[in-house]
């Protein structure tokens, strides 16, 4: 995750302005630097814009449906439940943007570049590296 001095200077390496408002995917487990994008312009989506989907409920009642042992295995709360809705909410929003701004060791952001495909590949500072591209982008051949 970037706080968003971090931000600043990724996107002048990459000579790109950031908007007063742009968009964030956070998964808001370094909450620091969550409030501090969101104090600099980060729009986000909340639990409130997706609470209301009958989908979160079904989807903690199928994963306790597995029959785990929920106290050998782990099982997801519906706190949990909600948190990854709005992280896959938040990563989908990434896929349609001009640029994309990553972390380098993000498995959030390797998603990220995979959803967004081969033709914004170079619209990114990390989908085009080599590390990402051994992993999603092989081609047969």
């Amino acid at each position: 995750a970037m706080n968003y001095e971090e931000l600043q200077t990724v996107a002048a390496y990459w000579k790109k302005k950031i908007p007063e408002h742009f968009f964030l995917a956070s998964d808001r487990e370094e909450l620091d630097r969550y409030q501090d994008m969101l104090k600099n312009g980060a729009v986000t989506i909340e639990e409130a814009d997706y609470a209301h989907m009958p989908e979160i409920k079904e989807v903690l009642q199928k994963h306790l449906s597995f029959a785990f042992d929920c106290t050998e295995k782990y099982c997801a709360n519906l706190k949990k439940i909600k948190q990854l809705t709005g992280v896959y909410l938040d990563m989908w929003g990434m896929v349609s943007g001009d640029f994309f701004f990553g972390g380098y060791y993000s498995t959030m952001s390797d998603t990220v570049c995979y959803w967004r495909g081969w033709n914004k590949m170079n619209a990114s500072n990390i989908c085009f590296l080599p590390m990402r591209l051994q992993k999603k982008w092989v081609r047969l051949g």
